[in-house]
């Protein structure tokens, strides 16, 4: 089995916001939104991957089992949400697809980018903690 690399995410992401810009020019209002959704999910999983091509591997794998389980969650908590809010007085006090989106999408951003610093940070603190040559213990 191959393994997935930042390269793969980023052909993977193109597709996606095309596929979702596709669906957001539907007649649905709920498959239109769905794929708004999708295409702002997909635009900030490129940018991340594309800055992660120029970090260490570990890095990448520590961001992607996180944005696996989040982007799930994510689309089932949007799916789930109603298409409209609740109006009243000429503006919108209830949770919709769109404000929905736009939080979760928010959420991804801040704390993909706070996990890859944290893991890029702890990568290079245990390289410099690292010796040059293996210590042996006196006997």
């Amino acid at each position: 089995m191959q393994k997935i690399n930042p390269k793969k995410i980023l052909f993977l992401s193109v597709i996606s916001f095309l596929l979702g810009a596709f669906l957001n020019y539907s007649e649905s209002d709920s498959v239109g939104e769905s794929g708004a959704a999708i295409a702002y999910f997909s635009v900030i999983v490129f940018l991340l991957s594309l800055t992660m091509t120029f970090m260490e591997i570990k890095v990448f794998q520590s961001w992607l089992n996180f944005a696996r389980v989040y982007l799930l969650i994510a689309f089932v908590l949007i799916i789930l949400a109603p298409a409209t809010g609740e109006t009243g007085m000429g503006f919108s006090v209830g949770i919709d697809h769109e404000s929905i989106t736009w939080t979760m999408v928010v959420i991804f951003l801040l704390t993909s980018i706070i996990l890859i610093v944290r893991e890029n940070v702890k990568l290079r603190r245990s390289k410099q903690t690292t010796p040059s040559s293996p210590v042996t213990p006196n006997k």
